[in-house]
Formats: structure tokens, sequence, C-alpha cells
């Protein structure tokens, strides 16, 4: 496999090293190479391995896709919270440990959540009164978009966390909002677009199938910060 930067891969080796103050010895005795592999392995012309692939990615805890085709080290501390933490939820969602809520279309009609979508979501409705469709505008991008998709939405001690797969330019995107009930406030967490590529994008896609570039506009507001510190450092 050869179709991808090796700089780009090393880059994302050394920066995962040094963030996570990792011995380079230890690396490579886990990983089951010789000593000397990785500086050898960024002055030389060739490859890794499938199966080093894989071991680096179970140690990092990363895909192979974030590894070789996203480059880490650019993500701000707000991006690398999201990234910890929409890998903690993906884990999670395919343990079951996460519930995830499916909200169809016509849930908008009578649930609480169509309030706390109202700045993204307005319904439509015929003459009858009749449920049409839902025109979405979204928050990060200012363009013209609709809805995929079913939404999902994950609860908890008072937040609520909205998965929305939107179509833009015939693309599927992904959009993650929060809505906390203490305030009453629905916040933008992030999106992740397959045309920029990146971590985001690739978690974001890998939750969505069990229920980083990194979107360079990515932060959180103070507000919802703690609930992702929480829900990633929790046991």
């Amino acid at each position: 496999m050869k179709n991808y930067s090796k700089e780009t891969f090393v880059k994302n080796v050394e920066y995962l090293i040094k963030r996570k103050d990792i011995k380079i010895g230890d690396l490579e005795n886990a990983i089951n190479v010789s000593p000397g592999y990785i500086s050898r392995l960024k002055n030389s012309d060739g490859y890794p391995s499938g199966d080093i692939l894989v071991s680096l990615a179970n140690y990092f805890d990363y895909s192979i896709d974030c590894l070789i085709f996203c480059d880490i080290s650019i993500a701000s501390e707000d991006e690398l919270l999201i990234i910890d933490f929409l890998k903690k939820m993906i884990e999670d969602s395919q343990e079951h440990r996460a519930k995830w809520e499916k909200l169809k279309k016509s849930s908008f009609l009578d649930e609480e959540d169509s309030q706390r979508l109202l700045p993204i979501f307005e319904e439509k409705r015929n003459e009858e009164g009749k449920w049409v469709e839902d025109s979405y505008s979204s928050m990060f991008v200012d363009d013209s978009c609709s809805v995929e998709s079913d939404k999902w939405v994950y609860r908890n001690k008072g937040a609520h966390l909205y998965l929305i797969p939107v179509t833009r330019n015939s693309a599927v995107d992904y959009e993650m909002y929060m809505y906390v009930d203490d305030n009453k406030e629905l916040y933008k967490i992030c999106r992740g677009s397959k045309e920029d590529g990146g971590i985001v994008y690739i978690l974001m896609a890998s939750l969505l199938s069990t229920l980083l570039t990194v979107d360079k506009q990515v932060s959180i507001d103070d507000n919802v910060r703690g609930f992702f510190k929480d829900y990633v450092n929790k046991k």
C-alpha cells in the first residue's frame, strides 16, 4: 500500500510519540520491530508493511486512514479533544455502551427535539397541516444543502448531541451539534467534509456507520467543553 504520503505518515508517528510522551524504543518493542526502525523508516525510501500499519494504528488508537492521509499535527487542542471524543464515542457505540436514538423526519412533529433544533430546522407543512419536509440551514456553511437521511441523537446529563448527514454539492457531509438544557442553546461542534478529507470526516462517517485536513475552523464553546472532557476521561 503506497498510494499515500510517507512524509505525512512519519510526521504523524513522530507527533504522536511526542504528544503521548512515548519512548521510541518502547514503541518499537510494542509493534515488534527492530531497534532503530522508526529512524530508518524516516530516512529511507521504504514504506511500512501492512502488518506494521495495523500495529501502529492499534498502538496509537487511530485508524490507518487517519495515520496515512491526515496531518494530525496541525490540529488545535479543541480539535484534538473532538477527535479523542469521537474515537471513544465510536468505541462506545460499537460496544453498545452509548445509546443513540434515530430521529426520523416525522419525529420532529411532536417531540421536543423540534424546538432544540429550530436554529437549523424548520418544518414545512402542506395546506392540510401535514408534514412535507424539513428545511435545513447549516450553522457551518452558508450554502444550499439538504438532509441526507435519518438524524441521530445521543443524550447524557442534560446534553443532546445531534449527528446530521447532509447532501452538499452531491457529496455527503456530517455535521454535529449539541443542545444544552441548562441554557437552552444549540452549539455547533464540528463538521466533516469528504471534500476536505481528514480525521473528523473519517471518524464521523465511521460513527454513523456503526449506529483531520481536520476542519480548521473547529472550536468548542466553553459551555460544552466540559462535557467532552468528562466523556473522554470517564472509565
